[in-house]
């Protein structure tokens, strides 16, 4: 008899195929499945709870643009036909020069091209900080949803007709602006610093980019949209299009592979950790208390059939994926890559099988225990058992709570002081009157 599967031969009586892993189908094969993926063992557990549910979030996913031109010399009473207005007694080159930045669609396309602000020889024109100003709207629906009205915003509504609570003077829609000038400002600031110290990218990256039109026109079939450009238009405003789109993700990912060298390249020891937290004990947040977290990767496989022989076959392929690592460049890349060519747990696959911040308890009872076991260590890698089925186990680091987020918003704090001194070794314009944004559709 043959493994119809993979042609093996096998032996007299067997249920799985020792090759393959799959079931035989004979009268006495057990047809009881693995447990399914996401479903809940002991303890009501998944191998990680959820932290929150997702926002819907724009369609387009990034690892995160007529012929007119609005002109200063256009006569006033074209903008106010276009539904500008100025406070002249307070004309001066400020975020209240204007009472209104949102246009109408036509004045928003035509003075997409328009510089509106600069940082040294780079330039920000009116189409890509759409994005940027876009984004802003989308990480607020993203994190608040539905209960963005606690914030005293309404998205039915102008955005420059309602009052920013938390900060005196500013409409939604100019606290937003500024919001995404800063960002824009922040990231070419990154890409700045990258380029004197002739960072090298990850390969890769100009092949994403280089492959982002096709890939938003994909996107765009899939949903509905004739093409990249009606997509953006949708989800960005009336002024973007591909080509911005892609000059703000080029901005916006090179500036996020530098910025998480610099962070990895902040170490603080622990002296100067302990002092940051009892110097900031109000805004870590966390109490100085004996309470251990995690950082774990790990590869899942799962027996096809839930028989001993099955179990058997799963587990020798999961001691072999990891003699198979060990012989490599045992490295913690390394086992991301495998993990990510591997794993059969939804949750990690897509991220080198990584899980962050993980409390004693999270995760289900073996796994746990493997985590947290007193003598774990950098490095230390095993093979655990649960219901799920074989983990393949490499353990990234530990440490108490009030340590890691100390430690974890003491280098945020060092990144952004060297951001906010690079930054300020270039001439920094921002020409508030030339702004004209498009509205974003949430429908």
């Amino acid at each position: 008899m043959n493994c119809k599967h993979c042609g093996k031969e096998l032996e007299e009586n067997a249920t799985v195929c020792p090759a393959c892993g799959e079931a035989v189908e004979t009268a006495a094969s057990v047809e009881e499945t693995a447990p399914a993926k996401g479903k809940k063992q002991k303890k009501d557990k998944k191998i990680k709870k959820d932290k929150k549910p997702m926002g819907k979030g724009p369609k387009i996913i990034i690892a995160v643009s007529l012929t007119v031109v609005l002109l200063l010399g256009l006569a006033v009473g074209v903008v106010y036909a276009f539904g500008f207005s100025f406070d002249f007694n307070k004309w001066e080159n400020t975020i209240d020069v204007k009472n209104r930045y949102t246009a109408p669609e036509l004045l928003a396309k035509a003075s997409a091209d328009t510089v509106v602000a600069t940082l040294g020889d780079r330039e920000l024109t009116n189409g890509v900080l759409q994005m940027y100003y876009a984004r802003q709207l989308w990480d607020l629906v993203e994190e608040y949803g539905n209960y963005l009205s606690y914030l005293s915003l309404d998205l039915t509504r102008p955005l420059s007709e309602q009052t920013f609570p938390y900060e005196e003077g500013l409409t939604w829609e100019q606290y937003l602006l500024n919001g995404a000038i800063d960002a824009w400002r922040q990231q070419q600031t990154l890409v700045l610093m990258a380029e004197a110290e002739e960072f090298q990218y990850p390969e890769g990256l100009q092949e994403f980019l280089d492959a982002l039109g096709e890939s938003l026109d994909t996107q765009a079939t899939q949903n509905g949209y004739k093409d990249g450009d009606a997509l953006v238009k949708k989800e960005m405003g009336a002024s973007a299009n591909v080509e911005r789109y892609k000059a703000y993700s080029e901005t916006y990912n090179k500036a996020l592979e530098f910025y998480t060298h610099l962070y990895e390249s902040m170490e603080p020891d622990e002296s100067q950790v302990e002092a940051y937290y009892d110097a900031n004990a109000d805004t870590v947040g966390v109490e100085k208390a004996t309470n251990p977290v995690i950082d774990v990767r790990h590869i899942l496989l799962i027996p096809k059939v839930n028989t001993e022989e099955s179990k058997a076959v799963c587990l020798e392929r999961a001691e072999e994926l990891l003699e198979q690592w060990k012989s490599g460049a045992a490295t913690e890349e390394s086992f991301a890559q495998l993990a990510n060519e591997h794993s059969e747990d939804p949750g990690s696959n897509t991220t080198g099988g990584l899980y962050e911040f993980v409390y004693q308890g999270d995760m289900v009872d073996n796994f746990d225990a493997w985590c947290f076991d007193e003598s774990r260590k950098p490095g230390d890698t095993g093979i655990v058992e649960t219901d799920y089925g074989y983990h393949i186990m490499y353990f990234v680091y530990g440490a108490d709570e009030w340590y890691r987020t100390a430690y974890q918003s003491m280098c945020g704090e060092m990144c952004r002081q060297m951001i906010a001194s690079a930054s300020n070794q270039y001439e920094f314009q921002v020409y508030y009157w030339k702004v004209a944004l498009s509205a974003v559709d949430f429908e």
